[in-house]
């Protein structure tokens, strides 16, 4: 063993550099002369505010990939947030000349700061990220590629991407038809973000993506249409659009023949969710509904979820008015022939319909469909509202049910759960605790009578203790 460390060869010094974070192999480097070759070797290169520090960033960066150049970095980790300024737009092209190579497999660029306005993104200059490194032998290698906050304008001289499976693209200034001709060079892309990316009008899907399974849309406020023709499309998120279901505004999303899971966040996503996806989305098995409002209620609809089998509503945070009619969401439960969990997470508030609990015989009845496969249900946030007794007591009575779970906190979060606090969090105002004990009165006075003995039921309160 020399004093310098054990007596290994060059490559297995290397491939042990490779290993280290950027901080600790710079450190490495600076006292093992057995580290310093592999140092100006290293694949893995993470060049942001918190691992280099603001001070002099731009003199940093340029000499850590001045001293790679001709090296074969495969992993490219560019951050420049605080540190922005115009000199780092003009060192921006000669950076990634050197490190994008036939090697590279990782790229993440990010330019400017992520908590600027879009008015003041737009008001500074965007650099645009140069379509020519990827034009070269680096195309046949690229696996992930990630831009934020620039602009990019790709063309058909890229060329075929082969190793390309994620494109994840944030703040990004590029139009449909732009995107469209990338996607047609993307043979094997597998998953495809976008975020604000406010130039797609109508986002095409080419039928030549057969490997692509995942599609992440979220905020793009000008985009009217998904055109999907990717046979293996299988789960999708969106959110940030406008109302859903007005005219002139609806986001068309298309035939998802093969889509099996569906996650929006959108207004009204309830409406849209019902009227909608069981036409043009007629194999979903999993969906997940997160609303910022519901100004209708869920409207009833003669097509099906004939495989459906898990169904989040999230209307956590969100003030319904007018007061939401909760019954309206057996339309939902109805059309879901499959549906095995059911799971509805309310906001924490007063129910603004108060009523004089009476008997059983005051509350709204309808045709029951008999479900078969619902096995859980879940409510979070349970409140006195009479809607909402109505609904539960129309699923105890439709269903086979095994579990079913009323909350009435807000996710349990009045309760002493975790033993390093003494006391749970405090309740936001007196009225919830009061509309709480309304709501514990109703499910004694109505639902716990309608409760199969082959049911468990769970009834989740507050703290006694602290509340």
């Amino acid at each position: 063993m020399s004093r310098l460390g054990p007596e290994l060869p060059e490559d297995i010094w290397q491939h042990i550099h490779s290993l280290m974070p950027l901080q600790d192999a710079a450190r490495a480097a600076c006292i093992s002369r057995a580290f310093l070759s592999a140092w100006r070797r290293h694949p893995n290169l993470t060049l942001t505010e918190q691992s280099l520090g603001c001070s002099d960033f731009t003199k940093k960066v340029d000499h850590i990939l001045k001293n790679h150049s001709g090296v074969g970095v495969k992993k490219l980790d560019l951050e420049i947030f605080e540190c922005y300024n115009a000199d780092d737009i003009n060192h921006l092209d000669s950076w990634l000349q050197i490190a994008v190579t036939p090697w590279i497999e990782e790229l993440t660029l990010k330019v400017c700061p992520d908590w600027f306005s879009d008015d003041e993104c737009s008001a500074m200059q965007m650099y645009k990220f140069p379509s020519s490194v990827l034009s070269c032998e680096s195309r046949s290698s690229i696996q992930f590629l990630e831009l934020e906050s620039c602009e990019f304008r790709p063309t058909v001289q890229i060329g075929r991407l082969g190793s390309l499976t994620k494109l994840h693209l944030h703040y990004v200034r590029i139009t449909g038809d732009e995107l469209g001709c990338f996607l047609s060079s993307s043979l094997v892309l597998e998953r495809l973000e976008l975020t604000d990316c406010c130039e797609i009008i109508c986002l095409k899907i080419p039928s030549i993506l057969r490997h692509l399974t995942s599609l992440h849309v979220y905020g793009c406020g000008m985009m009217k249409e998904i055109e999907n023709k990717a046979q293996n499309l299988h789960a999708i998120y969106f959110g940030g659009f406008p109302a859903l279901y007005s005219p002139g505004q609806s986001l068309r999303l298309g035939e998802l023949l093969q889509l099996q899971k569906i996650d929006m966040w959108c207004n009204d996503a309830v409406y849209y969710a019902c009227a909608e996806l069981p036409s043009i989305a007629p194999n979903l098995e999993t969906l997940t509904i997160s609303s910022l409002r519901e100004m209708v209620n869920a409207p009833t609809t003669p097509s099906k979820f004939l495989h459906l089998k898990y169904l989040c509503i999230n209307l956590v945070g969100v003030k319904l008015s007018p007061p939401y009619d909760y019954f309206s969401l057996a339309s939902i439960v109805d059309s879901s022939l499959s549906l095995e969990t059911f799971i509805l997470n309310l906001p924490q508030e007063l129910m603004e319909d108060d009523w004089n609990f009476g008997c059983s015989s005051d509350l709204r009845q309808m045709p029951q469909c008999r479900h078969h496969n619902l096995q859980n249900f879940e409510i979070t946030g349970f409140g006195s509202a009479k809607s909402l007794v109505e609904l539960t007591c129309y699923i105890l009575e439709s269903t086979s049910l095994e579990r079913v779970t009323l909350d009435t906190t807000l996710l349990g979060a009045f309760r002493c759960s975790d033993r390093k606090y003494k006391k749970c969090f405090p309740v936001p105002s007196r009225g919830i605790i009061i509309e709480v004990q309304k709501a514990l009165l109703a499910i004694k006075t109505y639902i716990e009578t309608k409760v199969p003995a082959t049911v468990k039921l769970t009834v989740v309160e507050p703290c006694r203790r602290c509340h």
